[in-house]
Formats: C-alpha cells, sequence, structure tokens
C-alpha cells in the first residue's frame, strides 16, 4: 500500500506496478493523516519519505500505531530526521542502518536513508 499526495506519483507507481506484473501492490492518492486509518493489516515494513520539514507530528503518531516491524526513513534533512528518529526509538525503535546517498553532486544535498527496526 503506498499513500503520496501528488496524484501523478500516484498514477506513475500504479502504472510501473501494473507494467512490471506486480499485483499485491495498491497506490492510493491523498493525505497520509486521513488515509492511514484505512489500513487494515499491519505492514511489514513502512517506507517514509518525508518534506524537509520532517514528518507531522500527528503522522508519526499514527505510524507509531501501525507496529511496523521495521521502517526505511529516506529524508533531505538529516537534522529533522534525526528528530524524527529519536521519537521513534522513544517507541521502541532502534536504528539498524543509516547511509548518506549524494543524489546531487556538488551541492551540499544529499539524501539519509536510515533503516530503523523494532
Amino acid at each position: 500500500m503506498g499513500i503520496e499526495i501528488v496524484e501523478s506519483a500516484v498514477e506513475d507507481a500504479n502504472r510501473a506496478a501494473k507494467a512490471n506484473g506486480i499485483e499485491n501492490a495498491r497506490f492510493l492518492a491523498g493525505d497520509v493523516l486521513e488515509l492511514i486509518d484505512t489500513l487494515t493489516t499491519r505492514p511489514d515494513l513502512l517506507v517514509v519519505d518525508s518534506p524537509r520539514d520532517g514528518i507531522h507530528p500527528k503522522a508519526i503518531e499514527k505510524l507509531k500505531q501501525l507496529d511496523a516491524p521495521r521502517i526505511l526513513y529516506i529524508s533531505c534533512n538529516p537534522v529533522t530526521q534525526k528528530r524524527d528518529i529519536d521519537i521513534f526509538a522513544a517507541a521502541g525503535y532502534a536504528v539498524e542502518h543509516l547511509e548518506a546517498v549524494d543524489q546531487f553532486p556538488r551541492t551540499v544535498h544529499a539524501e539519509a536513508i536510515a533503516l530503523l527496526a523494532k
């Protein structure tokens, strides 16, 4: 299940899944704060790609309630990612792996990817 606020990204994801024969994925366009309440099963893995400001505090609370065994947290702002990881740590998550990826050569920007596990 994928939830994304940008409708064109959801359309692309659904097209890519179909083109690759992936039948067990569904992507929804909308606000994660609203659509997360429609989930009926516990996810094995949460993949979160937050905005520069980090995960909204209400969204963090909802994500914690899903009690996924693992969270892959992608961020373009390591400062807000650290803040959010501390919140997840208080809920029993620990950083299993952390890596910076330089997707923007010759700039100060990098993506920080953290795998959290319970």
